[in-house]
């Protein structure tokens, strides 16, 4: 149920103004929240909003009544559409109402009950997914549109580290692995380590909440920036002061296009956010002045000109 009032928080914020009808004025909106409402015969309102109780209309509403959380009893006329969310409708004989909507409801209609309008019946599991899918596309949205600005300030500001990180995914896979795993195991178990300690707690606590996510965000900046590389192929054409604007804002399009595909988009994207974010790390450790693995492929031989004759 409590979904249902924050629903209706939300139906509410959309309101611009609110009046109530204590004047008797048909065109005010009448609202209770937390109780029940009775509009008497002879009595005239113009909207109706009872969030968390009952409502009993004898009298006429002009416009539309709303309930959630609570029931309805309709004996007088409602001109607009009804709709009770997680409550009863009982519409004696005497009730006339245009449109009827019941969510996780049952409607009892006596009969010579007018509905002038359409009646619909909803489990509420339908509704609960079509509210649920809404809310997943505008994070979605606003996620990638998030991501993608981070990506261009990233590649505005840090364009020659970016595209570094971005070719070290795959020039050197060893280090980057190792780093990748001194950023999922190492780090966490420092930073609970820490804990044990009063002094450790704040810090441990920054890197959970601060320090991990903002290395997974640009672990994923950069591995959108190695695939848009990959596949607009301008690993090669770009110089290596470049800005990857339309690298890095391509391949984190395609990642977030990945989210959508269940379970196995997230575990790739996971996958990348903590491959890229491998790539800064053992680049921060090599500009430390630490050495990585060396590769064991052996360098190739420089070529040598025409020995001359003895």
């Amino acid at each position: 149920m409590k979904i249902f009032v924050l629903l209706a928080g939300v139906v509410l914020a959309l309101i611009p103004a609110v009046a109530f009808a204590d004047d008797g004025d048909p065109d005010d909106l009448l609202m209770k929240i937390g109780g029940d409402l009775h509009i008497g015969a002879g009595e005239t309102a113009g909207s109706v909003v009872v969030i968390d109780g009952n409502v009993v209309i004898e009298g006429k509403v002009t416009k539309s009544v709303f309930v959630v959380g609570g029931d309805a009893l309709v004996k007088g006329e409602i001109a607009g559409d009804l709709t009770v969310i997680g409550g009863d409708i009982d519409l004696r004989s005497t009730a006339r109402v245009d449109d009827v909507t019941s969510i996780r409801g049952d409607v009892v209609r006596a009969s010579g009950a007018t509905i002038a309008g359409d009646l619909r019946e909803r489990d509420g599991f339908g509704f609960l997914w079509g509210f649920a899918a809404l809310f997943s596309v505008l994070v979605w949205v606003g996620g990638t549109i998030a991501v993608v600005a981070a990506g261009l300030v990233f590649a505005a500001m840090g364009g020659r580290q970016l595209r570094e990180a971005a070719q070290r995914m795959t020039s050197d896979p060893v280090n980057v692995v190792i780093g990748a795993v001194f950023i999922a195991v190492a780090l966490p178990a420092l930073a609970v380590a820490a804990m044990i300690t009063l002094v450790g707690i704040p810090l441990a606590l920054a890197v959970f909440l601060f320090v991990l996510p903002a290395l997974l965000t640009l672990g994923y900046i950069v591995a959108g920036a190695r695939l848009g590389e990959a596949v607009l192929g301008l690993a090669s054409q770009a110089s290596a002061g470049a800005h990857p604007y339309a690298a890095t804002a391509f391949g984190i399009l395609l990642l977030q296009l990945l989210l959508l595909v269940p379970v196995i988009g997230f575990l790739i994207a996971s996958i990348a956010a903590l491959w890229g974010a491998g790539a800064l790390a053992f680049g921060a450790f090599k500009a430390a002045g630490g050495h990585g693995v060396e590769s064991s492929t052996p360098a190739a031989p420089a070529s040598r000109g025409p020995q001359p004759a003895a």
